[in-house]
């Protein structure tokens, strides 16, 4: 499995403000990037950024414990159950993901073996995960349109 080089890593977690890790993360970041993951586009660390931004001001934190977060070099957030995100090569290239705490079932989702799989882009994997937090679907889908600039529309 290719890894990103120490360069990449450092160009990520230091403009982007992204942690970089393994997927079973050291420690409990917010969200992370795989370091066996494709080097992203900047369009697409910029989206990491803002979803990560958007878990700790809108999700389940309160925001000025989020801004103490965000303030860090990198928002690591003690007993956090990482989400991890991987960009894929080969031939189903795209985005998947998956939960620091996950011990059963396919390492990563979207999997090849889901009834109706396709590559998913890296907005199409958040909105996956936002899914299934009901309580935070409609926030992510008014985050998304007050930063279109980030993530423009479909």
């Amino acid at each position: 499995m290719q890894e990103l080089t120490q360069e990449q890593v450092e160009y990520i977690q230091e403009r982007f403000k992204v942690p970089v890790d393994r997927i079973y993360p050291r420690k409990e970041w917010v969200v992370s990037l795989s370091i066996e993951s494709q080097m992203p586009a900047d369009e697409e660390l910029r989206q990491l950024r803002s979803f990560i931004e958007f878990k700790l001001l809108r999700g389940i934190y309160k925001t000025s414990y989020g801004e103490e977060v965000l303030s860090r070099p990198l928002p690591l957030v003690p007993g956090h159950n990482t989400l991890i995100f991987r960009k894929v090569f080969g031939d189903n290239p795209g985005w998947c993901y998956r939960r620091q705490s996950w011990t059963e079932g396919p390492t990563f989702v979207p999997w090849t073996g889901e009834k109706d799989f396709h590559p998913h882009t890296l907005v199409e994997a958040m909105d996956k995960e936002m899914k299934n937090l009901a309580s935070l679907t409609a926030k992510w889908v008014e985050w998304k349109k007050e930063h279109s600039d980030i993530f423009p529309p479909a």
